[in-house]
């Protein structure tokens, strides 16, 4: 009846709703980030990045909007999830560049550091699509309300 999507709007046959876009973050775990040294963009250089199998190109393009040169930004360790992501940054494996929006606990309970302020906007956003022939649905509708304004809740408390 709806679906969660990440990608662009356009999905043919469907009714697109915005709902939140994506700002990925450099982090890793504070004892990684001490014994690595890592005071600047420019250090990750040295390390061991963390990669999601699926978006190969995020860390250069995190390098590109830093204008830092980086001869090996897709070497790394890749992983399915960014949960798995998470957890190899949080034993200290690499650094991972990952959608602030899905470790803010990991950050506030300090397993994962916040490395630079600096983030970069995904081309890609969240949406709910719903099916043109589902549009008229009463509990289609009630739901897609509710998901839009959890999201529009959810994203202020991250800003």
């Amino acid at each position: 009846d709806a679906a969660i999507h990440y990608g662009s709007p356009v999905w043919p046959g469907a009714v697109t709703h915005h709902l939140m876009d994506e700002d990925t973050v450099p982090v890793c775990s504070p004892g990684f980030e001490r014994a690595q040294r890592i005071r600047k963009p420019a250090d990750l250089g040295r390390v061991v990045l963390l990669h999601q199998s699926t978006r190969t190109d995020a860390w250069a393009e995190w390098f590109a909007a830093m204008e830092i040169e980086h001869s090996h930004p897709l070497r790394g360790p890749r992983f399915e999830q960014f949960g798995l992501i998470a957890q190899a940054a949080i034993s200290g494996i690499g650094v991972a560049l990952l959608p602030k929006i899905l470790i803010e606990e990991e950050l506030s309970s300090g397993k994962l550091s916040l490395l630079f302020e600096q983030s970069i906007r995904s081309a890609s956003s969240y949406y709910i699509w719903v099916p043109e022939t589902m549009v008229a649905s009463p509990l289609t509708t009630s739901f897609t309300r509710w998901v839009i304004r959890e999201a529009k809740v959810g994203a202020s408390d991250y800003s």
